[in-house]
């Protein structure tokens, strides 16, 4: 992208060649490990995993997480934004997570107010279930919050012990209703701004509590929770910078991002060609915790 300086957790372009066809081919550098979509994939074929540990080693997911941040921490600082965080936007190269394809990106003077003179933005941008709840609220302005958001979504998919997304939405609709049950429903307090929008939208929806630690995994360490929290809220102005992120001490403090639970099951995935599938009861069914007010009905039941 033009503007934009050569960073080791960004997927840099070498080249833009004119085709005879007039078409623009890009050349990109070659990612060897493919997206984190992909790589993703491939671990769930190779092994099995039970309920009691993320699909990949914590360690990698926090290297992944730190990566890709620094790469946002990048593209933010220079005045743009990427508005389509996802697994299969971020390539994994030798190990080292990088952001790619920058087809949506747009410089982040875009989603000032239009009392400056800015033009309102699309808002049917990045995979439905990683887009925040002002583009789902069709907010005209918005800006790099949508990428700390969609990278919450990303690290919850990353921890989940078979790498599901946290709100897979089927419709719009749906994706607000999933988001709005784990998250809370918007308030004069939480997020004034949502509450306009979903005036001006005619959408209504029941009272809900942030119930957000029902959804995520039970072994998350409690710093892992908050640094969750700071990234998935409904109100933009609360989100965590990626600067932030990064010295949140989930990241910073180099320990681990999950608790080691005593079970029989293996700390490490098994290979499904020596053992078979183990088949543990979701360990959220003995947790104790201070239920909340309503209950999430997404709780047990995402799916890919």
């Amino acid at each position: 992208m033009a503007g934009l300086s050569v960073h080791s957790n960004i997927v840099r372009l070498y080249d833009a060649v004119l085709s005879t066809h007039g078409e623009y081919c890009l050349i990109y550098e070659y990612a060897n490990q493919g997206s984190l979509e992909s790589y993703l994939d491939q671990r769930r074929l190779k092994y099995t995993n039970t309920e009691n540990q993320p699909l990949l080693p914590d360690e990698q997911i926090r290297s992944f997480l730190s990566d890709a941040l620094r790469g946002l921490e990048h593209i933010h600082a220079n005045g743009f934004f990427h508005r389509d965080i996802s697994p299969s936007n971020l390539l994994v190269s030798d190990g080292v997570c990088k952001v790619g394809d920058f087809t949506l990106a747009r410089p982040l003077f875009d989603s000032m107010t239009a009392t400056n003179g800015a033009t309102p933005l699309t808002t049917y941008i990045s995979k439905r279930w990683y887009r925040a709840p002002e583009l789902l609220l069709r907010a005209c302005f918005y800006g790099a919050a949508v990428d700390m958001y969609a990278m919450g979504c990303v690290a919850a998919e990353l921890y989940d012990s078979k790498a599901r997304p946290i709100f897979p939405g089927g419709t719009e609709a749906d994706q607000l209703h999933r988001i709005f049950c784990t998250l809370g429903t918007p308030t004069y307090v939480t997020w004034p701004e949502g509450v306009a929008l979903m005036t001006r939208l005619q959408i209504q929806h029941p009272i809900m509590d942030e119930c957000l630690e029902d959804c995520l995994p039970s072994y998350l360490e409690t710093t892992t929770i908050d640094w969750f929290r700071c990234l998935l809220t409904l109100s933009p102005d609360r989100r965590l910078t990626a600067s932030q992120a990064l010295g949140h001490n989930f990241l910073s403090s180099g320990q681990p991002g999950i608790r080691v639970l005593h079970t029989s099951a293996s700390s490490e995935p098994s290979d499904p060609s020596n053992q078979a599938e183990t088949k543990v009861e979701s360990i959220s069914k003995t947790k104790s915790r201070t239920p909340s007010v309503v209950h999430n009905p997404y709780k047990k039941a995402r799916s890919r």
